[in-house]
């Protein structure tokens, strides 16, 4: 138990559990009917503003991923106001019946049901894919989004890796090796799933997502296990679909709200490179680094996270 209740503010890395009850933590489920089939939604009501914050995970996620910094924002004292968390299509408790996962027709689905939740202002924040979605709702929806704050989520090389994936294994060699191994494994479905699940196994949970984190040794094993366990090549596959085609550079340039990107010093798929390609695209970001984190920043370090996303 005491393990559990490590401090956040002392900074330590990995100092809280994805916690999947996330009532618990203040939040009722609300299952709405798309496109897509059930989507879910988790709704924490602080007042009657028409203001919140809709937050968005990565492709090997759904909802709860984002508990570690929610636990240590109420530790810290940190008033994050509304909240809406949500299993994107395809993910967690939510359905995909359409076998599509275009990004357009994502966002104008979650905005759609973050107004009918009476949400007419929304803060748009995102970790991953994510972040890749986020920053996309913030470029289209200007009515709406009143700001964007995205970890890991500036997708440059992982795009140019789907368009090129032979040709940016020499401009983002990490970005491209890391990707595409990732890519087949989930093009295999099952037998991917069946494969990592094996290797974990036998060399163990934080062996198996080390490329992801900074300090796979110190990431708590409940961490871990959790990732293995909502493993969804599907998913990963038909965002992927949206790469091909996607104007990162036209679309993430037209962004008028505030942007704030934050990065982990140690990760692997999404780079300095990354960084300086969205500076150049819009200069108005304002980019932050978390030391000692990777990919997964927000389970890693999720109060200096909490902090550089300026939330």
């Amino acid at each position: 138990m005491a393990d559990r209740m490590t401090s956040c503010a002392s900074d330590t890395y990995s100092p809280r559990e994805v916690n999947s009850r996330l009532q618990e933590l203040g939040f009722r489920e609300h299952l709405a009917q798309t496109i897509y089939g059930t989507v879910a939604f988790f709704v924490r009501r602080q007042n009657d503003d028409e203001a919140g914050s809709l937050l968005l995970h990565g492709v090997a996620s759904d909802a709860t991923t984002w508990t570690p910094m929610l636990q240590c924002a109420a530790e810290l004292g940190v008033d994050l106001g509304n909240l809406v968390l949500v299993d994107l299509p395809c993910f967690g408790k939510s359905e995909n019946r359409l076998d599509t996962m275009w990004i357009p027709e994502v966002g104008d689905m979650l905005i759609s049901e973050m107004t009918t939740l009476g949400f007419l202002r929304v803060r748009l924040i995102g970790h991953s894919m994510g972040g890749f979605l986020a920053l996309d709702m913030a470029a289209r929806f200007h009515e709406h989004a009143t700001s964007v704050h995205v970890a890991a989520g500036s997708y440059f090389a992982i795009l140019n890796t789907i368009k090129r994936p032979i040709r940016n294994i020499f401009r983002n060699p990490g970005t491209a090796l890391l990707w595409n191994s990732y890519w087949l494994l989930c093009l295999m479905g099952r037998t991917g799933t069946m494969m990592v699940r094996t290797a974990a196994a036998v060399l163990g949970p934080r062996v198996v997502i080390a490329p992801f984190v900074a300090k796979p040794t110190k990431l708590r094993r409940q961490i871990a296990e959790v990732m293995l366990s909502q493993l969804n090549p599907r998913g990963v596959v038909l965002t992927a679909r949206n790469g091909p085609a996607y104007d990162a550079v036209t679309t993430w340039g037209s962004i008028r709200v505030p942007l704030v990107a934050v990065f982990g010093q140690k990760d692997r798929m999404v780079t300095r490179w990354d960084a300086e390609e969205l500076s150049q695209v819009n200069p108005s970001a304002r980019i932050a680094w978390v030391d000692d984190a990777g990919h997964m920043l927000i389970v890693e370090r999720p109060a200096a996270v909490l902090r550089a996303l300026g939330l």
